[in-house]
């Protein structure tokens, strides 16, 4: 079951939120882009997103390309 996770760019101000599910949860903590990563929400309901981009998303921030992981989520704060 997917649930929203709130997380933060070192290089960036803005606080950001996604649907994950635990494994990439547990492989987004481990970047080296991110500076804070936590879990909000479950999700309950019918989610439209599509956890392949998530994954691709992920594979490139391993690199440190987050640009598809920022476009994937929604800015929470700036």
């Amino acid at each position: 079951m997917p649930f929203r996770i709130n997380y933060k760019f070192k290089d960036d101000d803005n606080y950001y939120t996604c649907l994950v599910t635990e494994e990439q949860f547990q492989n987004f903590q481990a970047l080296p882009a991110i500076e804070i990563c936590m879990k909000d929400k479950e999700v309950h309901d019918d989610v439209n997103n599509n956890m392949e981009d998530v994954e691709v998303a992920l594979d490139l921030a391993k690199n440190n390309d987050t640009s598809k992981m920022k476009k994937l989520s929604d800015v929470i704060s700036e």
